[in-house]
């Protein structure tokens, strides 16, 4: 803080809601750290969410999400997407075995960053729209990504 704008920061970074007479927190309580001293100007509102349907193209693999194997979504999310390491590798490593469908998006990053060849069970785009993939899938492994 002292850097930014050359004044000291008063308390502890994470008390910040300490200081505002509202805060509307765009999750539900279950998806937070608990606190003991969260401040009552914290409002749990819920995510918010698309009101209108997405309307982009789907892959042309999508109509093998038919249901007649298990569908498991596999994302880092559009940030922290830069190391597929972190989860896709692993993911996708564990469930070579499992006749499964595994889906990952890229988070709007290109396919071909995710290291080569793709095993047999993979699916891979760049984005995905979850209002018409989670009704077809049976788990999704993320990395708790907030939204």
């Amino acid at each position: 803080m002292l850097r930014a704008t050359g004044e000291p920061l008063e308390g502890f970074f994470m008390s910040g809601q300490e200081n505002a007479d509202a805060i509307m927190q765009f999750s539900v309580p279950g998806f937070e750290y608990p606190r003991s001293n969260l401040p009552e100007s914290v409002h749990f509102v819920g995510p918010v969410s698309r009101t209108v349907p997405s309307t982009g193209e789907l892959p042309d693999w999508w109509g093998e999400l038919e249901g007649s194997r298990p569908v498991v979504h596999v994302s880092q999310g559009t940030v922290a997407n830069r190391d597929y390491a972190q989860l896709i590798e692993p993911a996708i490593a564990g469930l070579v075995n499992e006749d499964v469908l595994v889906v990952v998006s890229t988070g709007g990053r290109p396919v071909d960053t995710l290291p080569s060849p793709l095993l047999a069970n993979v699916r891979v785009t760049s984005y995905l729209p979850l209002d018409k993939l989670l009704p077809l899938t049976d788990v999704f492994v993320s990395n708790g990504g907030h939204g």
